[in-house]
């Protein structure tokens, strides 16, 4: 997933300068009581470059980043995977092709939005597991990646609020391509196979998948409304068109309510500059 050269240019600004162990610095905190040592790795989640990469262990695991921040940043999280094979875990990884192949490692995710002049410090709190723990539950399919963030900042707050709108979106396509799969065992079981057929039609059209997206987008749009003076909304919409590739015109009456702060930063000019027709 790359981006055009213009649309590089008006986020160049969001490349992040690091460097360690001063408490004036803006600060990541990572909480586990489980997990002795893992990698951290921080990129841009609209250009795709990687911004950091550094091991942490011992009992404070804290990431200090030298220079002011205003901008998203994806956050991954990597120890070697020892207690199930890759072959089960690769297909489970989000954005491989983004951020290349995950090889060896385990992956744990999370984008989380730092305001440098709002908070300098926010706190990564990992699931109460151990490594060994997180892997059954990916290998069992069940639920293992939630990492809550605990800030002072207004806009990070803001767009935790933005991803778990994402996070419910993701869960209804979860619950929903489950239900369509018990549904298939149970025809093939009683031996109605033509039913399963119908069935296996559905699973396979856009129908079902696009009735959940629609409600996500009517969901991102309500909160859009509602905070259309935060400088979030405007990244939010760009990560609509962008990411999620929707269409401007879908967007185009939300973007046209944005004002004061989120008209004032290069989310919104970027947005103007690449998608609004002149």
């Amino acid at each position: 997933m790359f981006m055009p050269i213009k649309l590089l240019v008006s986020l160049a600004a969001s490349l992040l300068l690091f460097a360690c162990c001063s408490s004036s610095k803006t600060q990541i905190h990572f909480e586990t009581d489980k997990i002795d040592s893992f990698k951290v790795e921080l990129f841009n989640p609209i250009t795709g470059m990687k911004l950091f990469s550094e091991t942490l262990s011992g009992p404070k695991k804290t990431l200090y980043i030298d220079s002011a921040i205003n901008d998203p940043v994806e956050v991954r999280i990597l120890w070697h995977r020892e207690h199930i094979p890759h072959s089960i875990v690769k297909p489970m990884q989000k954005h491989e092709a983004f951020y290349g192949p995950t090889e060896d490692y385990f992956v744990l995710h999370k984008m989380i939005f730092i305001n440098s002049g709002q908070s300098k410090e926010y706190i990564l709190k990992l699931p109460n597991k151990t490594t060994a723990e997180i892997e059954q539950a990916v290998k069992d399919k069940t639920d293992y990646s939630n990492i809550e963030l605990a800030t002072s900042s207004e806009d990070a707050n803001l767009f935790e609020e933005y991803m778990g709108i994402y996070a419910t979106y993701e869960d209804k396509l979860a619950d929903s391509l489950a239900s369509l799969n018990r549904q298939l065992y149970a025809s093939n079981d009683a031996g109605n196979f033509e039913e399963s057929k119908q069935i296996q039609s559905t699973i396979a059209g856009k129908g079902w998948k696009d009735a959940i997206r629609n409600q996500n987008k009517q969901a991102i749009s309500k909160k859009i409304t509602a905070h259309n003076e935060s400088p979030i909304s405007a990244f939010i919409l760009l990560w609509e068109i962008y990411a999620y590739k929707s269409p401007f015109d879908e967007y185009a009456t939300s973007f046209q309510t944005l004002e004061n702060d989120a008209v004032k930063n290069k989310y919104y000019v970027t947005i103007e500059q690449n998608f609004v027709k002149k």
